[in-house]
């Protein structure tokens, strides 16, 4: 009986021995399901904000006229204030020099267009074209159907880098347009230049004059010749003007070949 009872103490002690093993062993398995004890880990470090003097440093020339104009060797940022927002602004894009055998004067007009910049729902600011292809009455029943049918189309869309000194304004890296045809150096395919100049390339920024209601960006560039026998590449030099328009809308005329020169 005395030993019978000896091996069941036994049993009992290693039966408990196990049993606290075990739950030891769940309860450290549950901390670690729900985390609890888990040792603090090191966070990671948040990247800096961007300031306005780390993006616009000390290298840039800066242009201030109806907007800012910052240039470093090929890069360019335009920094545009709340002021102009949705503001209507004509592009004029006009031949300042151009090489023999293009056949192209100094003057002559390669391209307008009515611009706004407006800034997007994503922290990207936007260049659209305004276009007055076909207009209603507000009060006629026919408004809405024109409105959505004559949607201003998005040209280009910039990240907003950076805003500016005082919250005011927005800075958007522009070089794309300097490094390929865009709107500022396009040669419409109905002005006359189109006839004898086509493929422009070789882009490089020649000057930029800023002012008040308007700025001006001479841009160099190589072109292939059309129509010239001896000559089939030429050089041509552009000026694309940024001129603010009146808040109040001048009163529209319709489209009349014997006046003016914008439609």
């Amino acid at each position: 009986m005395i030993k019978l009872n000896k091996c069941y103490l036994k049993l009992t002690a290693i039966f408990f021995s196990l049993m606290l093993i075990s739950s030891h062993a769940n309860a450290q398995f549950f901390k670690r399901l729900f985390g609890k004890n888990k040792q603090p880990t090191e966070q990671a470090a948040k990247p800096k904000a961007k300031t306005y003097e780390s993006v616009i440093n000390k290298t840039f020339s800066s242009y201030n006229g109806l907007f800012t104009v910052h240039k470093n060797k090929d890069t360019v940022y335009f920094e545009i204030p709340d002021s102009i927002l949705n503001r209507d602004i004509m592009m004029i894009n006009r031949l300042s020099q151009s090489s023999y055998g293009t056949k192209a004067y100094a003057g002559e007009e390669l391209d307008d267009k009515t611009i706004q910049f407006t800034t997007g729902p994503d922290s990207t600011l936007r260049i659209i074209y305004n276009l007055v292809a076909s207009e209603a009455d507000s009060s006629s029943n026919v408004y809405r159907s024109v409105e959505r049918s004559n949607r201003n189309p998005v040209a280009y869309v910039f990240p907003i880098v950076i805003l500016g000194k005082h919250g005011s304004s927005y800075v958007i890296d522009v070089t794309k347009l300097f490094t390929a045809t865009s709107f500022l150096n396009a040669i419409n395919p109905q002005s006359t230049a189109a006839k004898t100049i086509d493929e422009p390339k070789d882009f490089k920024i020649a000057y930029i004059h800023a002012y008040p209601s308007n700025v001006e960006i001479g841009v160099d560039q190589n072109v292939n010749v059309k129509g010239t026998p001896d000559i089939s590449q030429g050089s041509i030099q552009t000026n694309a003007s940024f001129i603010m328009l009146p808040r109040v809308a001048m009163q529209r005329r319709y489209a009349d070949d014997r006046i003016g020169y914008f439609t």
